[in-house]
């Protein structure tokens, strides 16, 4: 298990700054998450899951479409069936963008703490 980004969504304002985003009150030590928060916090990670089942259809299908686009000339010579699943693999990859099943890498930095105080 590891960290990942900790404001997957840029642009929600609820901190009252321009943009929502602050800086997080809290380190992790060894297996400790240490803050001087008394509330939940909210904390996202990532982690490795091996139950197929539990994965999304979406990541399933478009996982098994990117493995056949790198084996399928190698194991047929085929370039038209490599036309094909590239078709196949670019819907899945369209569809998955399109229900935002796809994180995405950018988050905003925090607001300026005096900015956010002011407004």
């Amino acid at each position: 298990m590891r960290q990942t980004s900790q404001n997957p969504k840029p642009g929600i304002n609820n901190l009252g700054g321009p943009s929502g985003s602050g800086y997080l009150d809290w380190l992790v030590e060894g297996k400790y998450l240490i803050s001087s928060d008394v509330g939940p916090i909210p904390f996202r990670f990532i982690a490795n899951i091996t139950d197929v089942a539990r994965m999304h259809t979406m990541f399933c299908e478009g996982l098994a479409a990117r493995i056949g686009l790198e084996v399928c000339e190698t194991l047929t010579q085929s370039t038209t069936k490599l036309g094909t699943i590239a078709k196949i693999y670019d819907r899945w990859i369209s569809e998955a963008g399109m229900v935002d099943a796809i994180e995405d890498g950018y988050t905003d930095p925090p607001d300026d703490e005096l900015i956010s105080c002011r407004i």
